[in-house]
């Protein structure tokens, strides 16, 4: 089958190159790499659901430090 497909330029090369390589046809080239793609490709695994810790505890923890202590430890910066 005839067809026109737009490639990128990088891609295009290194198909051609490698065909010369092979002493074959760019063509067999683009048409190994579908078959691949397409057939040779192991199926992707299934996506793990994430799920979040909870930890029970006795409720919110009151924080007494300043705005400048919360942005100095933020930063990496250390008193001293």
């Amino acid at each position: 089958m005839r067809t026109t497909l737009i490639l990128n330029d990088a891609l295009a090369a290194a198909a051609k190159e490698l065909a010369a390589k092979r002493r074959t046809t760019f063509g067999a080239v683009v048409d190994e790499g579908l078959r691949r793609v397409l057939f040779d490709a192991s199926p992707a695994r299934p996506a793990v659901r994430f799920t979040m810790p909870i930890f029970q505890g006795r409720g919110a923890m009151p924080i007494d430090t300043s705005p400048a202590e919360l942005d100095a430890f933020l930063n990496d910066e250390l008193p001293g």
